[in-house]
């Protein structure tokens, strides 16, 4: 597959690492679907995370990422955050910090060897320190779909893809194809690019809650009520009679935002703050 081309006409989603913790402003819009149970998360996801990352291809030395998807499992009930950056070093670089500052200890996701291998071979070719995010323990959902259990069973089946067990399970495959979405981000559509991203994210989600719900008996649920949740309806539009979850929106209050000229990556601070260091780059970040 070609690579991107240097120059990208639609302007990217930059995230400070320290916003991975927090919602950002930018709302997706989430694809039409069938409804799926409430997400009742158990308690105790202290130190966990999900990640989905998208590429140009299959090798990290061939092909490089386009996107990455992180959520803390701190606070399921926030939308995932997307980030993308022109520059991939700051972009491997800003999920590593996120790694350490969010001080996590298990990663989610669906098919993580190669997420995991993509983003340490990058780390290498980039010279960047990498041991927190070395040391994670992977919890690969691809794993229980193709043999059950995560520990080893002779001769495991053929998983499906992730697109082909939500469509299963929830009736919500993918809207587009790998190729398609590789091909929105070589023209420049950041949205179709984020949009496929989230979705990814929010179907490693579902799964998540779905097989815990039904396999760990010891996990405690929250009350979340009957109702269930749309991916009709945008997460940060659902109503308070529909689900019990509290969902940010805005800017957050007494804070101001400081944009960094330089990488571009932006960050909340204290009202009155004029001047900061940039966590990314070194710059001074200033306000919008």
């Amino acid at each position: 597959m070609a690579e991107a081309a240097a120059t990208i006409s639609a302007e990217p989603v930059y995230v400070d690492p320290s916003l991975i913790l927090y919602p950002v402003e930018r709302k997706p819009e989430t694809q039409t679907s069938p409804t799926f149970p409430s997400p009742v998360v158990s308690t105790g996801e202290a130190g966990s995370f999900l990640l989905n990352i998208e590429t140009t291809g299959l090798n990290p030395w061939e092909h490089r990422i386009i996107s990455i998807g992180i959520l803390d499992m701190n606070h399921p009930e926030e939308n995932p955050v997307v980030i993308m950056n022109e520059d991939e070093k700051a972009l491997v670089e800003t999920v590593l910090i996120a790694v350490k500052y969010g001080q996590f200890r298990r990663m989610i996701g669906y098919g993580l060897s190669f997420d995991f291998r993509f983003i340490l071979i990058k780390a290498m070719k980039y010279n960047l320190d990498c041991r927190e995010f070395y040391e994670l323990q992977l919890y690969d959902l691809m794993q229980a779909a193709a043999q059950g259990k995560f520990e080893y069973v002779y001769y495991a089946q053929k998983p499906p893809s992730l697109s082909i067990l939500a469509a299963y399970i929830w009736g919500f495959p993918k809207a587009i194809d790998d190729k398609e979405m590789i091909q929105a981000y070589l023209e420049g559509d950041l949205d179709t690019v984020y949009n496929f991203t989230f979705n990814q994210m929010m179907r490693i989600l579902s799964l998540y809650i779905l097989f815990t719900r039904i396999t760990e008996s010891s996990v405690r649920l929250p009350d979340f009520g009957s109702e269930a949740l749309s991916l009709n309806t945008n997460p940060q539009q659902v109503k308070s009679n529909q689900t019990k979850l509290t969902i940010q929106s805005g800017e957050p209050e007494n804070l101001v935002k400081l944009k960094c000229p330089s990488c571009l990556s932006e960050k909340y601070f204290e009202q009155g703050t004029t001047r900061a260091e940039c966590t990314i780059c070194g710059g001074v970040m200033k306000p919008i």
